[in-house]
């Protein structure tokens, strides 16, 4: 899950404090049940991964608050969408803030967030990237060597 704002946030400090609660819980039943502590480990990994998985979300959040876009650094573009949400982020514009300087609707700017603009146009994430004041730069490489253009009027040599 995707962290996009503030109340996100808060509502995953306290997911994580339930489960650190229920972990701790579940640790003690299985050990008076006389499960060995590779068994109790074994038996609560599922938890600790999705605890881990949501504290490393909070963090990935916090760092772009904070304005760091490392992350996106010699990404490919297929990781455009998350990196428009960052760079929301990172500028402190909400979803409302966004959809009024596009004109559009916040259900439109949460909507394309839900999905990590999956599917944007490069006019439209050119008008995105606009309305936060952000620039990408793009390198463009060929990922395998292509031959060279035919010359004018003649054949492949």
């Amino acid at each position: 899950m995707l962290i996009r704002n503030d109340k996100q946030r808060e509502q995953s400090l306290q997911t994580l404090q339930g489960m650190q609660t229920a972990l701790k819980k579940a640790k003690k039943k299985f050990q008076s049940e006389g499960y060995s502590t590779k068994e109790v480990k074994e038996l609560l990994d599922p938890q600790r991964c999705l605890y881990d998985d949501i504290q490393q979300e909070i963090e990935i959040y916090d760092r772009w608050k904070a304005g760091d876009l490392t992350d996106f650094e010699a990404a490919p573009l297929e990781d455009l969408g998350r990196f428009l949400i960052a760079a929301r982020i990172a500028r402190g514009i909400s979803q409302r803030e966004l959809a009024q300087k596009l004109e559009v609707n916040e259900s439109t700017i949460s909507r394309d967030e839900r999905n990590d603009y999956h599917g944007i146009s490069i006019p439209r994430a050119v008008k995105i990237l606009a309305a936060l004041e952000v620039g990408v730069v793009m390198d463009v490489w060929p990922q395998k060597v292509l031959p060279p253009p035919a010359p004018e009027g003649g054949a492949v040599p």
